[in-house]
């Protein structure tokens, strides 16, 4: 579910698979199949190599989205794994940091922080949980940049 979006359905008796990347970086899926049968691309039409044991492994690049379609009811999706760019996660982590010292700073300096502590401990929780488009996005919104802008206001620039 995190960070690719995979969603399949039963429909005239075939399965179609899709498969969304959700994140601004190209990632790598491996989806595990049961069951015989063959897997379409649905763009290109061409017949997909699967792996031994029956596994699907699709390059997707940055929030892009693939559609296979089975040549039967089976095989089905019954699992999956993504890797993405360790520098990914490394910056995710950094921005994550980033934020928590400077809320951390702001209650350690009695400025109060709003609402912003639970947006804190959701990003964390998707961090620990492995939610990384979640956590991508949620870094985003505007809670992490108040926090900016409030430590900045604590600390004015000195003029010489």
């Amino acid at each position: 579910e995190d960070p690719v979006r995979v969603r399949q359905q039963v429909v005239d008796g075939r399965n179609y698979i899709y498969l969304q990347n959700r994140v601004p970086v190209a990632v790598e899926v491996r989806l595990a199949l049961k069951g015989g049968g063959g897997v379409l691309d649905l763009v290109g039409g061409a017949k997909a190599s699967l792996a031994g044991g029956g596994a699907l492994t699709v390059s997707l690049d940055p929030y892009e989205l693939k559609s296979f379609r089975s040549e039967g009811e089976s095989p089905l999706v019954t699992g999956g794994e993504t890797r993405l760019p360790a520098e990914f996660l490394r910056k995710l982590e950094t921005d994550l940091g980033s934020a928590a010292k400077l809320h951390d700073d702001l209650v350690k300096s009695k400025i109060p922080v709003g609402d912003y502590t639970p947006y804190l401990r959701y990003a964390q929780d998707c961090w620990k949980e492995r939610r990384y488009a979640r956590l991508y996005f949620l870094l985003q919104e505007s809670w992490s940049a108040n926090l900016a802008r409030m430590s900045a206001a604590k600390n004015p620039p000195r003029h010489k």
